[in-house]
């Protein structure tokens, strides 16, 4: 792994330091750290990832994409999958077998775990189409 100079050190020490507090960016003094990053990922290999003590993935992966129908629940898309279109396009079945019922609630069941973990229901729970429709 390469080493940062000390003027890169000085600059990436408080940025690692932000500990629990609100974030205000209005307090900040922006510095670029291109040159670190592109310092640190030379001695990178494919899969790993540059990542702060307070990151978590779930963090990332919850991040708002905004005007993406699935993610930005402000949008307003007519296009959303209902339970009567889903039947009508054939994508789903009111008939369903009881293999594919043991499915459907094993995967309800680690949604809902994945809910009381933290997940968003948007994300978990409801997008299942056979629970919209209870």
């Amino acid at each position: 792994m390469p080493t940062l100079t000390e003027e890169d050190q000085q600059i990436a020490e408080p940025l690692l330091d932000h500990g629990t507090e609100a974030f205000d960016p209005s307090t900040c003094n922006w510095v670029d750290v291109t040159s670190i990053f592109d310092q640190a990922t030379q001695g990178m290999k494919v899969g790993e990832m540059i990542e702060s003590p307070q990151f978590r993935l779930f963090d990332a992966m919850s991040a708002i994409e905004i005007m993406d129908p699935k993610m930005d629940s402000g949008f307003n898309n007519s296009e959303d999958m209902t339970m009567e279109k889903a039947v009508e396009s054939g994508i789903i079945t009111r008939n369903i077998p009881h293999e594919d019922l043991v499915a459907i609630w094993d995967q309800l069941l680690m949604y809902y775990l994945l809910w009381l973990d933290g997940h968003t229901i948007v994300q978990t729970c409801f997008c299942c189409l056979y629970l919209h429709d209870l």
